[in-house]
């Protein structure tokens, strides 16, 4: 679950299914529901960004699937805005790990970089749709 900064919207999601509610707070309502494209993915991890514009959520890839995309969802309107995959960004393969759940996910503050850690321990600084790409991925000494 995750809560707009403005207050007005949170998401849920359950890693059973491949999709999101979001919901506005004031009424209690789910205003939409977004679909993941590939049905066999989960979502594992969900953040608003600073502004309370767009929603990013770490999908888990099923065995099937090769990648672990973060897509990027515009808040009003519920509509997909962009999907960062390996094949949309092939020199940068490195990013995306061997279908390791993304545990987190964050924005920075100025919502220009979504930081993402998995259960690989890998941390990945990923652009924003208006900023991509930004690093590949570097391993760290934390402990779960």
């Amino acid at each position: 679950m995750a809560i707009s900064p403005d207050g007005q919207w949170f998401a849920t999601s359950a890693h059973s299914e491949p999709e999101v509610k979001l919901w506005m707070v004031a009424t209690g309502e789910v205003v939409h529901t977004l679909n993941l494209s590939n049905s066999s993915d989960r979502i594992s991890a969900l953040v608003f960004s600073p502004d309370s514009k767009t929603l990013a959520t770490g999908i888990f890839g099923q065995a099937s699937s090769a990648e672990t995309p973060q897509t990027f969802w515009d808040v009003a309107t519920g509509q997909n805005i962009y999907t960062l995959t390996q094949s949309a960004n092939p020199t940068h393969h490195n990013w995306f790990s061997n279908r390791y759940l993304v545990s987190t996910i964050a924005f920075t503050p100025d919502g220009q970089t979504l930081i993402t850690s998995d259960q690989n321990r890998a941390i990945r600084l990923l652009g924003t749709p208006r900023n991509i790409p930004e690093s590949a991925p570097f391993q760290t000494q934390y402990k779960s």
